[in-house]
């Protein structure tokens, strides 16, 4: 009788099985999963947390897993989403200079990164200093965001504007409707704390 052949990771994944090699088993599981917890791995399985760790420390010695006292993940897959990570940022910083960084809300969206590995992965490189949390962004170490000198004198302008009458100041909608130029700068002042973003469109110094 003619077998159907299965794809080479199912093939894989079952002669690992077959062999009952621990390392094996782990990586087994770790390819069906993007991120597993320590404390869950192979639970179901008859091998002593002690016997497991062992593993995991094989194969974090032979590169092949990367772990964290809570997690465990595939190398490969891990350190593609790193890559995917900092290159959004940087792509971020490099369009939008005046902007503290990318929205990490968005990245579930814009990267193809499992939600709760992605999560771990922020938590990680905050915690090493590869990445920064600043509010509700992400920067790497060396962004600071700027405005030109153009922008500068623009800025200035308006924060002029907004002090000189409180009362009677430009809307939100109103500075926008300027141009893409005001729009952007006056994003960067709400996002550097410099000009108060209230309800209704109503923005103070």
């Amino acid at each position: 009788k003619m077998i159907k052949r299965k794809d080479d990771g199912s093939i894989s994944d079952l002669q690992r099985r077959i062999s009952l090699n621990l390392a094996d088993l782990i990586l087994s599981e770790l390819a069906k999963e993007e991120l597993i917890l320590k404390k869950e791995i192979l639970g179901s399985s008859n091998f002593s947390r002690e016997q497991i760790q062992s593993g995991l420390n094989q194969l974090e010695e032979e590169g092949k897993i990367f772990s964290t006292q809570e997690f465990v993940a595939d190398r490969d897959k891990w350190n593609r989403a790193v890559g995917q990570v900092i290159s959004e940022i940087a792509k971020t910083h490099k369009r939008f200079p005046f902007k503290i960084g990318a929205k990490s809300a968005e990245f579930s969206s814009r990267l193809s990164i499992d939600p709760i590995l992605l999560e771990q992965m922020i938590k990680h490189l905050v915690k090493e200093g590869k990445i920064v949390q600043q509010g509700a962004y992400l920067r790497l170490p060396s962004h600071h965001a700027k405005l030109s000198s153009e922008q500068t004198a623009l800025s200035d302008k308006l924060l002029q504007e907004l002090a000189a009458n409180p009362l009677s100041a430009p809307t939100k909608d109103e500075i926008i409707s300027r141009g893409p130029e005001s729009e952007q700068i006056l994003s960067f002042l709400i996002e550097q704390d410099r000009v108060i973003d209230l309800k209704d469109g109503i923005v103070l110094r």
